[in-house]
């Protein structure tokens, strides 16, 4: 390995270090609470160190998203490469991208509060509407898919694929609240996949 190699695999690994602390700090608490100085500490360097790598708080959770955004982006063109039927798909999809929802929800949280903010920077925003557009198209694919088979309803699949990723986001967001004190405990996949298939109405009612 040469030594422009060797220095960016360090390089890599440093960032690794950071991503892996911070990930695991803004899972335990508010994203407001977690200082650059709690991700140094937990990434076993000093701030001016972390700063050789990350110019701030906020370009780090950026590096998060999109990190999770290209994660989801992969497993719907796997789910989409497999030649299954767009029902066994869309129940796949959904499943998967629940639980990354609601794995990383407090980042999630943090990044509505943040997009609109000036310490969000334009080119952060760009890049992860980019990713969240290709998500959409690959989601919308299976949704026309589906309705050319008649499996699904008739519906405008681009403008269902945001409604339906915004359903999982909002569930998933919901654990974060408390009812008399106490957490709210997170839906199941079982019933996130009964209320998106079947509605909320018992059988045999209209």
């Amino acid at each position: 390995m040469n030594n422009m190699a060797q220095k960016e695999a360090v390089r890599q690994f440093k960032k690794g270090l950071i991503s892996d602390a911070s990930r695991q700090l803004f899972g335990e608490r508010c994203y407001e609470e977690v200082t650059v100085q709690d991700i140094a500490d937990a990434a076993g360097m000093g701030k001016a160190t972390l700063y050789q790598y990350f110019e701030s708080k906020e370009e780090v959770l950026f590096s998060l998203l999109a990190s999770y955004s290209r994660d989801v982006t992969r497993v719907l063109e796997s789910c989409c490469d497999a030649n299954q039927d767009p029902y066994t798909t869309l129940k796949k999809v959904i499943s998967l991208t629940y639980r990354l929802y609601l794995k990383n929800n407090r980042i999630f949280l943090a990044y509505i509060s943040l997009k609109r903010t000036a310490a969000f920077k334009r080119e952060w925003l760009e890049e992860l509407n980019a990713l969240r557009e290709r998500k959409f198209d690959l989601l919308a694919s299976v949704l026309e898919k589906g309705s050319e088979q008649g499996v699904f309803i008739q519906v405008d699949s681009r403008r269902f694929a945001r409604v339906l990723n915004n359903i999982l986001r909002g569930f998933s967001l919901e654990p974060l609240e408390t009812r008399q004190g106490e957490p709210i405990e997170a839906l199941g996949e079982d019933i996130i996949q009964s209320i998106i298939f079947k509605g909320i109405l018992t059988d045999g009612e209209d």
